[in-house]
């Protein structure tokens, strides 16, 4: 056996919320611990009791990136309150900065962590961060002998992982998500959707080559009634773990101690933490027509000015409002405005809640598709598909607008360089793979 200094351990809190422990060192990552998120559209599968005092124990917090199951902060509040001295080891990027939110929460110590750039923690415990083409990241931890990646959502092109990983070397402990998180447009069986993501899931541990995988940031369910069914086709833990024989069944609430001449040593929870109920989405009062169309224009502008008003790809999307049973019509070109008689095609549909929030809040177009807020009426996505890519790109600080900026100040040009790997991957596999990976869709 190996001695207690040799040992690190990983205890899961909750979705993507794991804390990493070696010697006086403590690591919490990524903390969403209760209520919904996405306008509603995600909640928690497990509610965890006593998550919120393990998490105020952690010497270190690290957000992966902005999305709100993983930057929750209703969550960082409660854990500011409790550890206000936590040390936050804060992305720095130029497409996301959550600084503003770190410190609303209520956190004093914030330390910059820049890209690719290691950090020293101290003399035994060093961190690197690595950025996606979008605003996800990867963390390498490095902790006396162990070799940690949190993987989280980042979903590469296998190319890029490849070329990645000759830079980053060998793992000893690979944590990655295994399910699908948002809307799905491909639409097949649950069991032709579960084998997609589960070979996926393969992919990148074959090609990471790790001793030991963690699978987890997959722990949630869809609420609204349009995407309920979705649930049927998310993987369990213990439907993932038979992937692979180096995968670790580590439940919601569990601890695994690894040592580096023995096998995982599981302390699980007990009782074991039930899963909870299911509850769909409920709607309250709903927005008046009037106000929805006059933020859709508003949203419509935006658009356009991130795209230089270039138009000409984007087909009008038709939106069936359904508290209000009237036809939406969403132009770059021709405005937004109520179907006709003759404009009676829909394409997709939606309460007026999740509309309104998707063309109002800076991640709104990641409420709608991410959050799955909305239904599929015609097989015809390509207006789906168009519009709500324009607005990731925004969201995730690639719009064509912002790589203009970004390509006329020198100082900012590291974005592409350290993004290297992911964008000469994606001029080989086509624009396909990058509105999968931005919109986190199958």
């Amino acid at each position: 056996m190996t001695s207690l200094n040799d040992q690190i351990l990983v205890e899961l809190l909750n979705h993507a919320s794991i804390i990493l422990r070696y010697k006086d060192f403590s690591l919490l990552c990524d903390p969403w611990l209760e209520g919904d998120i996405y306008g509603g559209g995600w909640g928690l599968q497990y509610e965890n009791p006593g998550a919120f005092d393990r998490a105020a124990t952690c010497t270190h917090l690290w957000i992966s990136h902005p999305h709100t199951d993983h930057l929750h902060l209703p969550t960082l509040k409660r854990i500011a309150e409790r550890n206000p001295k936590m040390r936050v080891l804060t992305n720095i990027s130029h497409n996301a900065d959550i600084q503003s939110v770190i410190k609303a929460a209520g956190f004093k110590n914030i330390t910059p962590l820049y890209e690719r750039k290691k950090l020293e923690i101290n003399s035994r415990v060093s961190v690197v961060r690595y950025p996606s083409v979008s605003i996800d990241n990867m963390l390498l931890i490095n902790a006396g002998p162990w070799r940690v990646l949190n993987y989280n959502d980042c979903d590469l092109p296998q190319q890029a992982i490849r070329a990645l990983m000759k830079k980053i070397g060998p793992v000893d402990i690979f944590l990655d998500n295994f399910n699908h998180a948002g809307k799905l447009l491909k639409i097949s069986s649950d069991d032709l959707t579960k084998k997609r993501f589960q070979q996926a899931f393969l992919n990148a541990i074959n090609i990471v080559d790790p001793k030991w995988v963690i699978p987890f940031a997959s722990i949630h369910y869809y609420r609204y009634a349009g995407a309920f069914h979705q649930n049927n086709s998310m993987m369990t833990i213990e439907e993932i773990v038979k992937s692979d024989p180096r995968c670790v069944e580590l439940h919601v609430g569990d601890t695994v101690i690894f040592s580096k001449s023995d096998k995982p040593v599981l302390d699980r929870r007990s009782p074991p933490i039930p899963r909870r109920l299911l509850e769909p989405k409920q709607y309250h009062q709903p927005i008046s027509w009037e106000e929805l169309v006059s933020t859709g224009k508003k949203y419509r502008d935006f658009l356009r000015y991130h795209f230089f008003d270039i138009t000409f790809c984007a087909l009008p999307l038709h939106i069936l409002v359904e508290d209000q049973n009237r036809i939406l019509i969403f132009g770059l070109s021709k405005g937004v405005y109520e179907a006709t008689g003759q404009d009676k095609l829909v394409h997709m549909a939606a309460h007026s809640q999740s509309l309104h929030y998707w063309f109002t809040k800076p991640f709104g177009v990641d409420a709608l598709c991410i959050g799955a807020n909305f239904r599929e009426l015609s097989e015809d996505i390509r207006p789906i598909y168009r519009i709500t890519f324009a607005g990731q790109l925004i969201t995730n600080g690639v719009s064509p607008r912002q790589l203009m900026q970004m390509l006329i100040y020198p100082k900012k040009w590291s974005f592409f360089f350290n993004r290297r790997e992911y964008i000469l991957s994606l001029f080989q596999g086509g624009g396909s793979y990058l509105y999968e990976q931005i919109t986190r869709k199958g």
